[in-house]
Parts: C-alpha cells; sequence; structure tokens
C-alpha cells in the first residue's frame, strides 16, 4: 500500500531548494516516488510547528519500506546534506499514512 507523507517547510533559500529537489527527482522517480503536491504558502493560520511555514508538500512512496530506502540512500543524504540543510530552517512532518 503507498505511503504518503506531508511535510511543512520554512524555506530560506529557494535557489538551493530548488537544487536539492532536481538532485532528488531522478532518484524519487527510480524509487516509485512522487511529489504529489507542492504549496508555496504565505500564512499557516493555525500551526503547532516551532518554525513559521512558508512551504507544504505531500510526497508518496508506493510503500513504506521503499521510503525508508529512499531516505537512507547515500545519493539522497548527499543531495540533502548539499541543499536542504542550507536551504530551509525548518521541517516538521504533519502526517504519514498510508494511501490507496
Amino acid at each position: 500500500m503507498a505511503c504518503d507523507r506531508v511535510v511543512a517547510l520554512n524555506v530560506i533559500d529557494e535557489d538551493a531548494y530548488q537544487q536539492y529537489r532536481n538532485r532528488t527527482a531522478d532518484l524519487l522517480a527510480e524509487d516509485g516516488g512522487q511529489r504529489l503536491y507542492d504549496f508555496r504558502v504565505s500564512e499557516a493560520l493555525t500551526s503547532a510547528a516551532s518554525h513559521p511555514i512558508n512551504r507544504v508538500f505531500l510526497i508518496r512512496f508506493p510503500d513504506e519500506e521503499t521510503m525508508v530506502a529512499y531516505f537512507a540512500d547515500d545519493t539522497y543524504r548527499s543531495a540533502r546534506a548539499a541543499h536542504f540543510e542550507d536551504a530551509v530552517a525548518g521541517a516538521t512532518l504533519i502526517g504519514a499514512y498510508a494511501a490507496e
């Protein structure tokens, strides 16, 4: 069963964040993953996050095992270290669930 993750971010460097997305796109597709939704938001009316939110996305994997392997992959970790860490000041997992 597919596994979805909804994540809220505080992106502080759009260019570096786009580089992260570009570097991880092929890996995500190879693993059968998809970025189904990606929103820039101007205001979070209610939030339990400890950081501002200006980006929300939903990413889908074919199953939980694939998701775990994706985030553990060396290519992913390298792209995250090179681009995501400096581009994002805060990340909050809003939810993870099985999807049909």
